[in-house]
């Protein structure tokens, strides 16, 4: 189970990323399934994120590396 600070480091890095993060269509609308398949990989980053510490693996690392990713 996620602690509630590993779920807002998790929310406090993601917020920063989002707004910071460019646009990988900058012209064109996303399509529900391109929208959906982000949405689902954004949360198994999130819960591979929670596994890390779960495990005592370094966690800041483990979401610093979804966020670029995204």
């Amino acid at each position: 189970m996620l602690t509630p600070v590993v779920i807002a480091a998790a929310a406090a890095l993601a917020a920063t990323a989002v707004s910071a993060a460019p646009a990988t269509k900058p012209s064109a609308e996303l399509t529900e399934k391109e929208v959906t398949a982000l949405k689902t990989a954004w949360g198994e980053g999130i819960v591979n994120i929670g596994q890390v510490h779960t495990n005592g693996g370094d966690y800041r690392a483990a979401a610093e590396n979804h966020i670029e990713q995204f």
